[in-house]
Parts: structure tokens; sequence; C-alpha cells
């Protein structure tokens, strides 16, 4: 073989040869070159986007202030009044006026039936106004007050004199036998039972939360910026 037949020979990139023609692997070092005198080392990220690049700068972190919880204003959710509490304040309204009527229609009063229409006006005022805040949704506007403790004592209170007021009617009706105040009867032993069952409700609602402001507690949400944080929340 002529030698001048080597002498055309294309070597593949990275490789060289050597004197007696045998090809060797370059080495990685090799092929880097020494950085010149008065310029620093750049890294292969420097290099390629510069130094100046704004892109090498990390970003600063940017606190928020923290946002504002919206307050509520007072808005008509009447549909409260179709939940279990809201119909038991709707039936003690009621039976406690209508109990209250049917007293005083007998012109027979003595002592004791007045202790009971004293105790039927102020439940039914009461009772009102507690279906009125909820149902105007006042509780979640009033954020510094514990309603849940007027509710407490309330109905502790409403469910002993609503008692009383139902066996005062029992004997009046007995002894005396109106017919009103039979009838009275009835409707005293409804507010009774509804404040039992008011009571109950609430006493559950105050032992699954015991920070909790009032009994409402269990009602969705339909507004859209909850619903939107408390999404963001579980996320």
């Amino acid at each position: 073989m002529d030698s001048s037949s080597f002498a055309h020979y294309d070597s593949p990139p990275g490789w060289r040869h050597s004197a007696v023609f045998s090809a060797e692997r370059r080495s990685p070092q090799s092929s880097q070159l020494p950085p010149l005198e008065g310029y620093p080392r750049l890294s292969p990220r420097e290099a390629h986007i510069g130094v100046d690049s704004p892109l090498l700068e990390q970003p600063k972190r940017v606190e928020l202030p923290p946002k504002k919880k919206r307050r509520e204003v007072p808005h008509p959710e009447f549909w409260y009044l179709s939940t279990g509490v809201g119909v038991c304040r709707i039936i003690e309204a009621l039976c406690a006026l209508i109990t209250f009527g049917l007293i005083v229609s007998v012109n027979a009063l003595f002592t004791p039936t007045y202790i009971a229409e004293i105790a039927l006006l102020v439940m039914f005022f009461t009772s009102l106004v507690l279906a009125s805040v909820y149902s105007f949704n006042i509780n979640r506007v009033t954020e510094n007050v514990s309603w849940i403790l007027f509710e407490m004592v309330y109905t502790c209170v409403a469910v002993y004199m609503s008692g009383v007021t139902a066996l005062i009617m029992m004997y009046s009706a007995i002894r005396w036998q109106h017919n009103p105040w039979i009838f009275s009867v009835i409707f005293a032993f409804f507010t009774f039972f509804a404040f039992v069952v008011d009571f109950c409700s609430v006493m559950r609602a105050h032992r699954r939360d015991r920070s909790a402001k009032h009994s409402d507690v269990d009602r969705i949400r339909t507004d859209e910026d909850d619903m939107e944080m408390k999404q963001f929340e579980r996320q």
C-alpha cells in the first residue's frame, strides 16, 4: 500500500492521529482552553445568557399586604326557616302567640295565668327576634356578639317557663273547664316540646365547635368569594 494514500485520510471529529497512524479519543480536559488572564471563569449558564443578563438575578420575594376580610352586610336568607332550628323558632313563636290569645279570651283570670301570659309574650318576641336575626344574616355580620351563648341561656329558661305554663294551664283547664283553656294546654305543650328540641340543637352545635359564635354553622354558603377561598385552602 502506498503511503501517499494516508495523506488524504479524513479522521472523524474528536480524534487525532499519532505518528503510527493510530486514532485515539481526545480527552475532555484537552478540549477545555485555559482561561485568559484578566478574565474570570464563567459558568456554562453565564456563558450562555451573558453575565449582565437580568435572568441571572434571583427574584425578590414581595410581601403582599394581608387581604382584608370582606365584611358581610345583612341580606335576607329566608331558607334558614326551613332548617331544623328555624322550624322550631317558628313553632315556638306561633304556639306562644296562640296560647296567649286563648288564655286572655277567657274573662276569668287568676294570678298563675298572669305569669303564663307574661312568659308567653316574652317567648313569642324573643323567638321572633332570633328567627329574624338568622333569616337576615345578622348573626354573621355581628361577629363579636356571642349569639350561641344567648341562645343557650334563652332556650334553657324557655324550656322551664314553657313547662310551667303548660302545667298552669292544665290545672286551670281541669278546674274551670273553659274550652279555650283546654285548647291552650295543647298549644302550651307544643311550645314546650319545640323549646326542648331547640335547646338540644343549640347544645349540640356548641359541643361540636366550642369557639362558634352562633348555632348557624351547618348552612352551605352561596357566596362565590367564600367558595373560592375554601377551594384555595384545600389546594
